[in-house]
């Protein structure tokens, strides 16, 4: 979650969230794949709107395939050639808050 302290990263998305709400409407997409975090104050001061992805074992489909494979070498093998980072399992375009179409606001 963007934040004015704690640790770095969140820190970081703060900075780039303070310095484009002075110029524009944001919307915060979270997804929380570490840890499940309400939106802070801090933070919804700061976006236009703050969504929350709701994360469940749904995720990705590929890597449920990847976790099948028995062996663990070959799975391992798969888990780092696989074409998205590990923690966007979850940020799939089927999971999407915004449709097209639809507006963000």
């Amino acid at each position: 979650m963007a934040a004015e302290s704690g640790n770095g990263l969140a820190m970081r998305a703060g900075v780039s969230l303070e310095a484009l709400a002075a110029d524009h409407d944001v919307v915060l997409l979270v997804v929380p794949v570490a840890a499940r975090r309400p939106a802070t104050p801090w933070a919804a001061r700061h976006a236009a709107r703050v969504l929350v992805l709701a994360v469940d074992a749904a995720g990705d489909t590929l890597l449920g395939l990847i976790c099948r494979i028995r062996d663990s070498r070959n799975r391992a093998r798969a888990l780092r050639e696989s074409p998205r980072p590990l923690l966007s399992r979850f940020a799939t375009p089927a999971r999407s808050p915004r449709r097209p179409g639809n507006s963000p606001a």
